[in-house]
């Protein structure tokens, strides 16, 4: 991190997160979901696997789309538990007590 800039709220980190990974998602669906091979010329490549092309290009959109957008999960997971752990924090620092939060028992 630059010591000039600050750092961007815990809300806006998982936000950025969330629209980091739209692009990756959408150009994943389009290549899983499409109903002929987007590129002709890689129809005629030699199959490797015995894969027809559509088949390959569906595993690769897959690929993009589940696996390729999981880091970013992961990292939103790690923000949104290190915010908590923030707002735990500062609950136990002001000695919030446990009847501020609303009880069950009434």
């Amino acid at each position: 991190p630059v010591p000039e800039l600050p750092r961007a709220s815990y809300p806006t980190q998982l936000v950025y997160l969330f629209l980091l990974g739209l692009p990756m998602s959408l150009a994943g669906a389009m290549i899983t979901l499409a109903g002929t091979v987007l590129y002709p010329f890689y129809a005629t490549a030699p199959r490797v696997w015995g894969l027809t092309p559509l088949v390959d290009q569906q595993l690769g959109g897959l690929l993009m789309w589940v696996v390729g957008t999981m880091y970013l999960w992961v990292a939103g997971g790690v923000v949104w538990f290190r915010w908590s752990a923030r707002e735990e924090a500062g609950d136990v620092e002001r000695e919030v007590p446990l009847e501020a939060y609303g009880s069950a028992e009434k």
